[in-house]
């Protein structure tokens, strides 16, 4: 059987392009595509968020509840003891941010966390529905270490 793929054919008449081209190509004719690729994005990080003017550890969890979605939990540690919240509807927005609602007892808003470029760690921003204001929420993700 002959093959008849754009690239065989390509490479019959010397026209084969580099993987650096193909690369180029695929960003710039498909971003989607670019971006389709599910990044390590869940784990559990370990950080800080901004809470009535100060700052108090949290535990964020993120986990891919279908094949392109994202959702977690996070658990805010303050003097008071810990206030559990929930994460939902959570969108890439591009390949390193992610676009989250947040949900505690307190109320619920965005959340937004900008990724380092390996999925290690985060630096966000969180902020009422409806509120100007905008506050610090940042993890690292927790390693695993094996006993």
């Amino acid at each position: 059987m002959l093959s008849t793929s754009p690239f065989c054919i390509a490479k019959q008449h010397g026209l084969a392009p580099s993987p650096t081209a193909l690369f180029v190509l695929l960003i710039t004719c498909c971003p989607a595509l670019a971006i389709a690729a599910k990044p390590n994005m869940a784990g559990d990080y370990v950080g800080q968020v901004e809470n009535a003017g100060k700052l108090d550890e949290v535990v964020t969890s993120l986990r891919w509840s279908g094949k392109e979605t994202l959702s977690g939990t996070y658990v805010i540690t303050d003097q008071d003891g810990e206030t559990k919240g929930r994460l939902k509807d959570c969108k890439r927005l591009h390949s390193q941010l992610l676009k989250c609602v947040w949900i505690d007892k307190y109320g619920y808003g965005h959340l937004e966390l900008n990724f380092d470029d390996r999925f290690t760690e985060f630096y966000g921003q969180w902020s009422y529905f409806g509120g100007g204001e905008r506050y610090v929420w940042n993890g690292a993700k927790k390693l695993v270490t094996a006993i």
